[in-house]
């Protein structure tokens, strides 16, 4: 019985370690390193919405809620942070050339030819695309 006991205990503590594991590799999916040129203007928090904007067809606020703040350890922002912050990237991305469109309720997205063109521009080749 406490053999049992213990293969149990070494079973969910391996479960636990590939969890982490696989927890740790999402956050890096959200949130890896991008620096946008200086002259672009944008704050961190504008280069992770528009890290996330690149990465996916299309961002929710919950997802964008998720990679700003949830894995900096911070509080979740107001309702009408989320849209400031959409409002200014979106403004910044548009001086570079780049649309942000929204769908009401669903989230935002860059126009598949802005998308392509800033994968292309600022991010390595080996980050992969997030669905």
């Amino acid at each position: 019985m406490a053999a049992s006991l213990l293969d149990e205990i070494r079973n969910l503590r391996a479960d636990n370690d590939a969890l982490r594991a696989e927890v740790a590799y999402l956050r890096e999916l959200l949130s890896p390193p991008l620096r946008t040129p200086p002259a672009w203007g944008l704050a961190r928090q504008e280069e992770i919405v528009t890290l996330a904007l690149i990465l996916r067809p299309l961002i929710s606020r919950d997802a964008l809620i998720a990679a700003i703040y949830t894995t900096h350890g911070k509080d979740e922002p107001a309702e009408k942070t989320i849209d400031v912050l959409i409002w200014k990237t979106r403004r910044k991305l548009a001086a570079q050339g780049a649309h942000v469109g929204n769908q009401p309720g669903r989230g935002w997205f860059l126009a598949d030819g802005d998308r392509a063109r800033l994968r292309a521009e600022l991010l390595p080749a080996s980050v992969p695309e997030v669905d």
